[in-house]
């Protein structure tokens, strides 16, 4: 039924902060930018972002109720690199059943869960 992931979107405070995030610290190369709209590579997916307008709350949703997980090469290797350019940890690394994992989080408290086997 499920063949794969295409697209993650969250709604973002500010998109120039959120779309420097992604392209700039995590290096996620860009596919679209537009003033209310931008898009990243992520793996065989894209990670689009979007501003959060007033007024389009809805009260079913909880605020960071997403986890963004991707699949790296090395997380004690690609660690101090994202560091060095800003990003926040939230989780320090640590060894779970399925691997290696880290937590950080984006400028709009996304929780970004990056781990290796």
């Amino acid at each position: 039924m499920f063949e794969k992931l295409d697209m993650i979107i969250i709604h973002v405070h500010n998109i120039k902060i959120s779309g420097d995030y992604y392209r700039n610290i995590l290096g996620l190369p860009q596919l679209e930018k537009k003033d209310d709209w931008q898009s990243f590579k992520l793996g065989d997916s894209v990670l689009g972002i979007q501003p959060w307008h007033s007024g389009t709350e809805d009260e079913r949703t909880v605020k960071y109720g997403a986890t963004i997980v991707t699949r790296i090469d090395d997380v004690n290797k690609r660690l101090p690199e994202l560091e060095a350019k800003g990003a926040h940890i939230l989780v320090d690394p640590h060894d779970e059943p399925w691997g290696r994992a880290v937590e950080i989080v984006d400028p709009d408290g996304y929780i970004i869960l990056l781990y290796s086997k």
